[in-house]
């Protein structure tokens, strides 16, 4: 049970590192973005910081005590999905709200 908790740990890791996902573009726009370097630092650290809780979460063995509690699992699963509906739906909502360009 330690080594596939470390593999699903290690697996995570790598997907977390390797993938340049919106979060990263995020934080690499707003870096691009900001005046100054000061105004940046809140986004870098938040990012780091919900990484390394996902990879320690992953190295520690979750993954095996999602994959033995079906429920868990069930729940994590809606989750994620009303999230991603949730995203999606206010996507269109959002860029309404947003001006059009530098003029407005």
């Amino acid at each position: 049970m330690a080594l596939t908790a470390f593999v699903h740990g290690f697996a995570l890791s790598v997907g977390l590192i390797a993938a340049v996902g919106p979060q990263n573009v995020f934080v690499f726009q707003q870096g691009a973005v900001q005046p100054r370097l000061r105004r940046s630092i809140p986004t870098v650290v938040t990012a780091g910081v919900a990484d390394t809780v996902l990879i320690l979460l992953g190295v520690l063995g979750v993954s095996a005590v999602v994959i033995e509690y079906a429920w868990l699992r069930t729940v994590l699963l809606g989750g994620g999905v009303a999230f991603l509906l949730y995203v999606g739906l206010d996507a269109p909502v959002d860029s309404r709200r947003r001006p059009e360009g530098p003029g407005g």
